[in-house]
């Protein structure tokens, strides 16, 4: 059988904390406060979008060192002919 959790909400813990002694409200304090600390940490750093300047230029510096292996190939390939990449097996169909 599951037990069914229960949350108290913040009303609820802000009347439990008028009941607790000085020196449990300050060990309650400490506590939320370390695990503020801890997910403030851990959240996440926003990003610049000046931070993305200079990303794309390795696909650029490929797309235009592709382009000219083409432009090489334009010049001698003939319609028909098959061209692979180097060092890869491949069957030819006979």
């Amino acid at each position: 059988m599951q037990t069914k959790r229960t949350y108290l909400s913040y009303d609820d813990y802000a009347k439990g904390i008028q009941t607790l002694t000085s020196e449990d409200q300050l060990k309650l304090l400490e506590l939320i406060s370390a695990n503020l600390r801890k997910s403030l940490k851990s959240r996440k750093t926003k990003h610049s979008i000046m931070e993305l300047e200079g990303l794309g230029a390795a696909i650029r510096e490929d797309r235009e060192k592709a382009r000219k292996t083409l432009g090489k190939l334009r010049k001698t390939a003939t319609v028909g002919d098959v061209l692979s990449p180097i060092g890869e097996e491949w069957e030819a169909a006979e």
